[in-house]
């Protein structure tokens, strides 16, 4: 389970020597991904089905289907499935935001995973939980709707 994180991470660690080799090196970024799989513990995930799939698996769902949500809702429903490429990468336009950062995406994000760690506290909501990516994936999708109203021109 840790090599495969060491094995998708190679690109980025020669990207990143190549652009400020005075100050990374490859060896110093494997020796940090070997700590963070350690620190994950696979053999403890691996050890019992339950915990993988309901502890690890579950909770990884309820912060992927929120960006889904998001990501869906905003092509789809915002956009129209109309995007302008040469937009895509200037720093105005209809993509720019405060410094690159969407707050009304990452509060709907906020929204949606939080709706989906509410069954982790309140035993009765453990459906939000067992279900998180939907929850998630719906929350996150109608608050972006309802934040970026009107923020959207012609794209």
């Amino acid at each position: 389970m840790s090599l495969p994180t060491q094995y998708d991470d190679i690109a980025e660690q020669y990207k990143r020597s190549k652009q400020v080799p005075w100050r990374y090196h490859i060896e110093q970024h494997s020796l940090f991904d070997l700590l963070g799989d350690v620190l994950m513990m696979p053999w403890k995930l691996l050890s019992d089905a339950n915990a993988y799939i309901f502890g690890w698996l579950v909770g990884y769902s309820s912060l992927l289907g929120p960006i889904a949500g998001i990501m869906i809702a905003d092509y789809f429903v915002l956009r129209k499935c109309r995007l302008d490429a040469g937009a895509l990468y200037s720093r105005e336009g209809p993509y720019a935001y405060a410094n690159g950062v969407n707050w009304r995406g990452v509060a709907a994000l906020a929204a949606g995973v939080a709706a989906a760690l509410l069954g982790l506290g309140i035993p009765p909501l453990r459906w939000l939980y067992d279900y998180a990516w939907f929850v998630g994936f719906g929350v996150s999708a109608v608050a972006y709707l309802a934040l970026m109203r009107g923020r959207i021109g012609d794209v």
